[in-house]
């Protein structure tokens, strides 16, 4: 992403060092060019990578226009200065504690509440094969078998 003034800062650079007169052309240009002049896109992005904190960036950190060395001062606010702007002090107050309960019950009740879903997606348990429906079934079998060949035989 383009740095913005980083052009002009080059260019004045260059001018300051020409007009020294102490230096060539070349040694001007590379002093004017060692400047950066575009910075890494991911340097805007929060430095930690938890949900709180990438909930509390300015949008335009996200998004990648904002520039961490020369940040605007209402851009640093964050989310709760904006929902204070939107809500009002006293509804942001409240917004902000049902906020704040909801992490408090989170970690009062710790994994309960991931072991519940766990529980009630987990695939029920497996049925054992009903070896006793067949052991009946194979000596019925047999004993009507058994009786067919007797009646057959007389």
């Amino acid at each position: 992403m383009r740095l913005p003034g980083a052009a002009a800062e080059r260019r004045r650079t260059y001018d300051i060092c020409m007009r020294s007169g102490a230096k060539d052309h070349e040694l001007c240009q590379a002093q004017a060019e060692a400047l950066p002049l575009f910075r890494d896109l991911f340097d805007a992005y929060p430095t930690s990578h938890t949900p709180k904190d990438w909930w509390a960036a300015p949008i335009s950190q996200l998004i990648g226009d904002y520039d961490p060395d020369n940040p605007p001062a209402d851009e640093l606010r964050g989310w709760e200065h904006q929902l204070r702007q939107t809500h009002g002090e006293l509804g942001a107050e409240i917004l902000l504690g049902v906020g704040a309960a909801f992490e408090a019950a989170e970690e009062a009740l710790g994994g309960a509440v991931e072991s519940a879903t766990d529980a009630i997606n987990a695939p029920p348990p497996a049925k054992p094969f009903p070896w006793l429906k067949v052991g009946v079934a194979l000596s019925s079998a047999t004993l009507v078998g058994a009786f067919a060949y007797r009646i057959t035989r007389k």
